[in-house]
């Protein structure tokens, strides 16, 4: 690019990244790179006022050549945290603002966000002592910062485009025999025993069973419907289409229910409640009722 010059045309020395313009030129052998507006009609202006201050002090006062006046990775971050926050679960929510305090903002966030290359993100990554699939989660909040900094302009590449998702090993399930299964209900709180049993002779998800309601219980025709699922408290539909589905009960499933129904249904359409008398939440029933189950069981 040749040394600065004044407008040869309306849109000299701009250009578009995205929906915002900017200021490009090379200055005393260095490339200037400044962010305008995302009016022409302001960027034009804005030029023009860089063109008259080369034109008295022979370069771009307060602007870096080497970085420009990029954002750094953790303002980006919020911003893209303020925008997501509203479309997305407020479970998935968590995870993400868990993986960008946790992990990102630690070693980018105060990085001008153009001067973060994919190598720094893939040696950070090995770094770490995380699963393919935490891995991957990781980089779900990651690659939605840097895809906001490209169509703001902010990059002109998003490089974690490059990065590719860890392949995840299925891991290997070890079910309960049935021996096992009876031992672990003669030994759990028989609060939470009809819990269990619907949850063991169903195949239903901790989510399902959290948010199911005495609504989806049709014990005329024996059948479950799982329509909801409940996690951290907030409940929403199941993610796939295929985890809506009907689910015929077991003789040992519908008398558990029909036990269930004669403790919860008068007051409450939750099937299933915790000592307080509120929905259960899962990790709270896993502390106190599935891990001292199965220690008693042994």
């Amino acid at each position: 690019m040749e040394d600065i010059a004044m407008a040869r045309n309306k849109n000299h020395h701009l250009v578009k990244r995205g929906d915002v313009w900017y200021f490009r030129a090379m200055v005393k052998g260095r490339v200037i790179k400044k962010r305008l507006s995302t009016s022409l009609v302001e960027a034009r202006r804005l030029r023009d006022q860089i063109l008259k201050e080369i034109a008295l002090y022979g370069n771009v006062r307060g602007v870096d050549p080497d970085t420009g006046d990029a954002p750094l990775f953790g303002e980006i971050a919020m911003k893209w945290a303020k925008i997501t926050e509203k479309k997305v679960k407020k479970s998935t929510f968590r995870g993400y603002r868990i993986a960008m305090n946790s992990f990102w903002l630690k070693r980018f966030g105060n990085l001008p966000i153009n001067k973060i290359t994919y190598l720094d993100i893939e040696e950070y990554l090995a770094s770490l002592d995380c699963s393919g699939k935490r891995i991957n989660n990781l980089l779900i909040p990651l690659r939605g910062v840097f895809k906001l900094a490209h169509k703001s302009g902010f990059i002109d590449t998003n490089i974690t485009d490059l990065i590719q998702s860890r392949r995840i090993e299925k891991p290997q399930i070890h079910p309960l025999s049935i021996d096992e299964v009876n031992r672990f209900l003669e030994c759990v709180d028989p609060f939470y025993k009809p819990f269990f049993i619907v949850a063991f002779y169903t195949g239903m998800r901790a989510g399902e069973m959290s948010a199911l309601k005495w609504d989806n219980v049709d014990f005329e025709r024996r059948l479950i419907r799982v329509v909801e699922t409940r996690v951290y408290g907030e409940e929403g539909r199941p993610k796939t289409t295929s985890s809506y589905r009907d689910i015929d009960m077991l003789p040992m499933v519908y008398d558990a229910l029909k036990e269930q129904a004669s403790r919860t249904r008068l007051w409450s359409n939750y099937v299933f409640l915790n000592k307080a008398g509120k929905p259960i939440e899962i990790e709270t029933l896993r502390k106190n009722a599935w891990t001292k189950g199965l220690r008693k069981a042994g």
